[in-house]
Parts: C-alpha cells; sequence; structure tokens
C-alpha cells in the first residue's frame, strides 16, 4: 500500500531499492529513506500522520527525517497489509489468513476476521474495513466489514 501525507508526499515501498521508501511529491520530486535491507511490504500513516511500515512479520513507526525504525507492533506471521481506522487502531492481514485487530496504544489484540487469499485493506470514507483482493476479477474479490467506531 502507499499513503500520501497532508505535505503531498506520496509515501511507497521503493520496489526497485530493497529496504528503501520513497517520498515522491506531487511536482515530481522523488527522495527516498533507507530503512535497511529488507523488503518492506506497506506503508501507513496514523491521524497524527506519523508514518509506519511492515517488514515482513512487524510494524515499525518510521522517523521520516532520520530513517530510524522502532518496532511497535509484531504479527503471528508475515504481514500482507495494514492499515489505521479512524480511531488509530490498526487491522492487520497475515499470510495465516487472518485479520488482527490491535488497539491504538499497542495493548491489546484480537482476532477480527478469518479470511482466504492474499489482500489489501483500506479503510472507507463511511467507516468501513475494505479487503480487495490482489487479482480482482470479480465482485467476489471485494469485501467489507462494519466497524464500530
Amino acid at each position: 500500500a502507499i499513503v500520501m501525507d497532508s505535505a503531498g508526499c506520496i509515501w511507497a515501498p521503493n520496489w526497485a531499492s530493497v529496504g528503501e521508501l520513497a517520498c515522491v511529491e506531487t511536482d515530481g520530486t522523488v527522495s527516498t529513506l533507507s530503512l535497511g535491507s529488507d523488503s518492506i511490504i506497506s506503508v501507513d500513516l496514523d491521524s497524527a500522520e506519523q508514518l509506519f511500515a511492515a517488514i515482513d512479520d512487524t510494524i515499525y513507526e518510521v522517523d521520516t527525517s532520520t530513517g530510524t525504525r522502532v518496532s511497535v507492533y509484531v504479527a503471528s506471521d508475515a504481514i500482507l497489509d495494514f492499515t489505521f481506522d479512524f480511531n488509530d487502531d490498526i487491522y492487520v492481514e497475515t499470510v495465516d489468513d487472518v485479520i488482527t485487530l490491535v488497539e491504538a496504544d499497542f495493548s491489546a489484540e484480537v482476532v477480527f476476521a478469518n479470511v482466504s487469499g492474499d489482500a489489501k485493506l483500506a479503510i472507507s470514507p463511511d467507516g468501513y474495513l475494505v479487503r480487495m483482493l490482489g487479482d480482482p476479477t470479480s465482485a467476489a474479490s471485494y469485501e467489507e466489514f462494519e466497524l464500530d467506531n
């Protein structure tokens, strides 16, 4: 996943250079931030626009000025995607076909849903968790979960 901050930077894993995040600005300027030598799976921003990145089974809080990363959550298996809701709770989908709901302060987690197939997650403007399979060939490739907001 990619995410855009209020300053106009689109943060995305730089798939050409493993371990790097790219900031693509609206004028086309690109800068990179190195997080190490591991592949970055997904990125997202919380409501305070703090950047987070998923690498293997771990979500890291990222300091965008230095590239320093701090582990904030370790999942049960490799992460496919994650997203923050409007309360800064995190929904994490892993390769073991589980979506886990992680409290905003990382103090608790519960299984939110059992799923199948590899997918990407987002929160819709009307407050639903949206899940789209990587090869969307039909309406069955899309799921929507109502959240308690």
